[in-house]
């Protein structure tokens, strides 16, 4: 299985449920919800794990409310997610 390395997020991808890539291996569905709410009402936030020991696989994804706050979000987060910004 081939694993995805360096991901961003997607600019026209659909807006209601996009793949969000590179995140922190510590990220956890809590912090990426906390780091989307910043720009409206987040309706779920999901970080795909490893089956087979739970390890983050790097991306996830995340529901808002509406397609314009999920524009809004992309286009302030894109390339900046760091570990700095999040509780852990």
């Amino acid at each position: 299985m081939k694993r995805e390395r360096h991901v961003n997020i997607p600019s026209r991808m659909s807006a209601s449920k996009p793949k969000i890539g590179n995140l922190p291996w510590r990220m956890n569905d809590i912090t990426l919800q906390q780091l989307f709410s910043a720009y409206g009402t987040v309706l779920g936030a999901k970080v795909v794990r490893e089956e087979i020991n739970g390890r983050s696989r790097g991306f996830g994804f995340v529901v808002m409310s509406t397609s314009a706050e999920m524009e809004r979000a992309i286009a302030m987060l894109d390339g900046s997610v760091s570990t700095s910004n999040l509780t852990l």
